[in-house]
Order: C-alpha cells, then structure tokens, then sequence
C-alpha cells in the first residue's frame, strides 16, 4: 500500500551571512534553497523522511532522512540522452555517463 507524506519541514531554510559594515555588525538572511510542497508518495512500511527542495540554480534535490542508516550515499541523475546530444557534439551523453561513473585511486568505479 501506497501513502501520501508531506515532506519534513524541520530543515534548515536559509543560512546567515555576517558582514562587518561602518556601521558595525549586521545579520542578512539569504534563501540558498526552497522547499517544494509536492507530495511525496511512498510505502506505509517506509519510515524515512523525504524532502524534495530546489537550489538557487534550479537544481532539483531529494533529501531522505534515515536516523538508522550508519552510511550516507548521494546520487545524481542526469535527464538527458544521446537524443539530446548537441549536432555538433554527439556522445556528450555518453561521455558523461563515464566521467560520472569513473572512479579514482581512493573511489572504487560504480557499482
């Protein structure tokens, strides 16, 4: 069985930046994300909490809250293919994908 959550919103909004003006300390709230009010739809036996919020560059992220996780992972889904490959520049899709999924000496390759 499916069931509908709104997302957590116990998640830091904004962070404050501290400048020193003539006229001495002044603190300014600057939004670095937003959060998205969509509805996240996820099994009843799910226990995690999920936040979807858009960074200032559009950039779309999924947070999941996992108290019981020892280990933490990030992903990256990119929504483009060789279909959208530029005329001029075919298998930057594929390229990508590689230089994603590449590792390096400490980093073991994908998988």
């Amino acid at each position: 069985m499916m069931r509908s959550v709104n997302a957590p919103q116990h998640l830091v909004q904004s962070v404050i930046v501290i400048g020193r003006p003539l006229g001495g300390l002044q603190f300014r709230r600057i939004s670095v994300w937003q959060p998205l009010q969509e509805t996240i739809r996820k099994s009843d036996k799910d226990t995690r909490q999920y936040q979807a919020i858009r960074l200032d560059n559009d950039m779309v992220v999924l947070l999941v809250s996992d108290p019981q996780a020892v280990k933490s992972l990030s992903a990256l889904v990119v929504p483009v293919g060789s279909l959208e490959d530029p005329e001029a520049h075919q298998g930057l899709a594929h390229y990508l994908e590689h230089m994603c999924l590449m590792g390096s000496k400490k980093i073991s390759a994908g998988g």
